[in-house]
C-alpha cells in the first residue's frame, strides 16, 4: 500500500463512503439500495445443502429479510439466537425468499435506547490482505488527531491568498472533510468532485506537476549542446514545401518555427511533436532537417 509514515496515511483517501447515519424500515427495502436497518432475529439455521449457509431471518415490524452467511462461526450462530435485536448494513438483493443481505455488517444493540447511527458519511479505503476497514479507519482517525495537535505534520504549500481567491479550505481542512465528511456533504458531491475539499487537492496536485515541469525545463538549460548552424539559404525548404500536394497548417507552421529558434539554443530541444494528421510529423522534421546541418 506504500504507507510509510503519517503522511502517507493521510493521503491514503477513500475509495467511496457508505450512508450508515439514517435507519431504513424494512418494509421500504428495495433490491439494489445499500441501507442500514434494525430489527429482531425470527429464526435461525444452517442448510447443509449445497454450499453450506447460515441463515438467519430478521423483522422489524415492518416487514422482514434474510441475512446470508457463507463463511461463518460457532459463535456467529450463538449471537444471533431469536429475540436478538441486531443492526445490519449491506446491499439488499433478491433472493429465494424474498428480499436479502449477504455477509452484511451487522452489530448487535443491547440497549435500544442508547443506540445511535453514524453522523458522519463512512469511508471505505482501499486494502490489503489481512487489513479491515475499522482498522484502518482507527488508524486515520489517530493521524487526523496528531495533526490536529501537530500542524507542522500537515504543512500546507499553498497561499493564503490563492485559497481565498478560489474559495479553497486549508489543506487541513480538506483532509479532515475527505475522511470524515460532515452532514452538510453528501454521497453525490463526494462521487462528482463537487466539493471545494476535492477541488483544492486536485488544483494542488496539478500545481505539483507544473512545477515539476518547469523544474525539470530549466534544469536542462542549464546543459550545454552544440548550436546548430542555420542554412542562409532557405530555398531547399521552399521547394520542399511548394511539391507537397496541400498547404501546411498554421499550427504546423508554427511548429516548424519553433523548432527553427529550439535549434539555435545554446542547450538541448525537449519537444514532443503532438498531431493526428497521417505524416504530419514527417514533415515537420523533414522541413527542419532542410533548414539545418541536422536535427535530433
Amino acid at each position: 500500500m506504500g504507507i510509510r509514515v503519517i503522511q502517507d496515511l493521510i493521503f491514503h483517501l477513500p475509495l467511496r463512503y457508505e450512508d450508515r447515519t439514517r435507519i431504513y424500515p424494512i418494509g421500504s427495502l428495495m433490491a439494489g439500495m445499500t441501507a442500514l436497518i434494525c430489527g429482531r432475529v425470527e429464526f435461525i439455521d444452517i442448510l447443509p445443502r449445497g454450499r453450506k449457509s447460515l441463515i438467519c431471518r430478521i423483522s422489524d415490524g415492518t416487514g422482514f429479510i434474510s441475512l446470508k452467511f457463507f463463511h461463518f462461526s460457532a459463535n456467529q450462530h450463538n449471537i444471533l439466537k431469536p429475540g436478538t435485536l441486531i443492526s445490519c448494513f449491506a446491499e439488499v438483493r433478491y433472493g429465494f425468499a424474498g428480499l436479502e443481505m449477504v455477509h452484511p455488517d451487522y452489530q448487535v444493540i443491547s440497549n435500544p435506547e442508547t443506540y445511535l447511527t453514524e453522523t458522519r458519511l463512512t469511508p471505505v479505503y482501499p486494502l490489503t490482505e489481512g487489513l479491515s476497514q475499522n482498522t484502518l479507519r482507527k488508524a486515520v482517525k489517530h493521524a487526523l488527531s496528531l495533526c490536529n495537535s501537530e500542524p507542522q505534520l500537515l504543512v500546507d504549500w499553498i497561499p493564503d491568498s490563492i485559497l481565498k481567491n478560489y474559495h479553497y479550505p486549508s489543506l487541513a481542512e480538506a483532509i479532515q472533510t475527505l475522511h470524515a465528511p460532515d452532514e452538510s456533504v453528501t454521497i453525490e458531491a463526494l462521487q462528482n468532485g463537487s466539493i471545494p475539499a476535492l477541488k483544492r487537492l486536485a488544483f494542488e496536485e496539478l500545481l505539483a506537476h507544473h512545477l515539476s515541469l518547469r523544474l525539470t525545463r530549466n534544469k536542462t538549460k542549464a546543459w550545454q549542446s552544440p548550436v546548430f548552424a542555420s542554412s542562409s539559404d532557405k530555398t531547399i525548404a521552399e521547394q520542399f514545401l511548394r511539391s507537397l500536394p496541400f498547404k501546411l497548417t498554421g499550427a504546423q507552421q508554427r511548429v516548424i518555427a519553433e523548432i527553427e529558434a529550439d535549434c539555435r539554443l545554446e542547450h538541448p530541444m525537449m519537444r514532443l511533436v503532438q498531431g493526428g494528421g497521417y505524416g504530419s510529423h514527417g514533415i515537420i522534421g523533414r522541413t527542419a532537417q532542410t533548414q539545418f546541418q541536422r536535427v535530433v
